[in-house]
């Protein structure tokens, strides 16, 4: 259910929109999904004052780029975040690992060198 939120403050992301404001926008549209489901039952306002997002989503939106490496509650994770760049012309993907568990596996399966490109500067 993550990528829901994600996708629509994706949107949101152009030059001049606060990364709070996306969150906050972020958490909203989790817990109305949450409640159109039948997971919550509530105002979401209300969940809202209490902060009751963080329960499902406690890493937030995302973070600024270089803050730290991090797992959610202390616990190990393996994370393959996207880092963007959001520009006056849009949102550039700045992200040069494989996503998918199947490219994961083709990329660890394929043994010949690999060049390493830090940013794959690929346009969303």
């Amino acid at each position: 259910m993550p990528a829901l939120p994600m996708t629509k403050a994706s949107r949101m992301d152009t030059c001049g929109v606060k990364w709070t404001d996306m969150h906050r926008l972020a958490d909203r549209v989790h817990l109305e999904e949450l409640v159109k489901v039948g997971i919550l039952r509530g105002n979401v306002e209300e969940m809202l004052k209490v902060h009751l997002g963080s329960v499902f989503m406690p890493h937030g939106l995302g973070h600024m780029l270089g803050i730290d490496v991090h797992g959610v509650g202390g616990y190990p994770e393996v994370c393959i975040e996207d880092d963007i760049a959001v520009t006056a012309d849009g949102v550039e993907l700045l992200t040069c690992s494989p996503r998918t568990v199947e490219k994961i596996e083709a990329f660890i399966a394929d043994e010949t060198p690999k060049p390493f490109s830090p940013i794959s500067s690929q346009k969303l």
